[in-house]
């Protein structure tokens, strides 16, 4: 499956909160500001994502919550060649961590579920869960879920930039 415009625009969250599309490069630039020079792949095609952190603080303004839950940074529309399957996958940017070691499962547990809160049960979501991280810190953080007690879900996928630009948008 890839990378899916006419999924990710059609998903009702994204039709309630439309300023929530964006630019994957504009979410991508801002995570990756605190990076020191880290460069960012460019999306080529201008690809549409919607900004699970600017839903969540939508969804808690429209729902009266007091705090905000946790959630991914993006999430996506994916579909098969002949668009009869369609899925949501969710992207965690860790660009800015200066050390995988301090990964926390209850916080990343945390991120999942809330997103899938604030997806809801419109379009399936994807069985994976990525965590993007740069080149260099991949294998760490690899390791550092692997080695968590207790352990983590399986779905939980650790790759760099460029793995996700050639799984899933090329």
């Amino acid at each position: 499956m890839k990378y899916c415009n006419t999924t990710t625009i059609n998903h009702p969250i994204a039709q309630t909160y439309s300023d929530c599309l964006q630019n994957i490069n504009h979410i991508l630039f801002n995570d990756s500001q605190d990076c020191h020079g880290y460069i960012v792949p460019n999306f080529e095609n201008n690809e549409i994502v919607i900004n699970l952190d600017d839903v969540e603080t939508k969804l808690t303004n429209d729902l009266g919550r007091l705090e905000k839950n946790m959630s991914m940074d993006l999430a996506f529309g994916l579909s098969n060649s002949d668009s009869t399957n369609q899925e949501m996958l969710m992207v965690e940017l860790r660009l800015n961590y200066l050390n995988p070691n301090n990964l926390k499962k209850e916080k990343i547990d945390g991120k999942v579920t809330g997103s899938i809160l604030a997806l809801g049960n419109h379009t399936p979501i994807h069985e994976k869960y990525i965590f993007i991280f740069k080149t260099n810190q991949v294998a760490e953080a690899k390791n550092r879920l692997f080695r968590m007690i207790p352990t983590v879900n399986s779905n939980y996928i650790v790759m760099d930039l460029e793995n996700l630009k050639s799984i899933y948008f090329n």
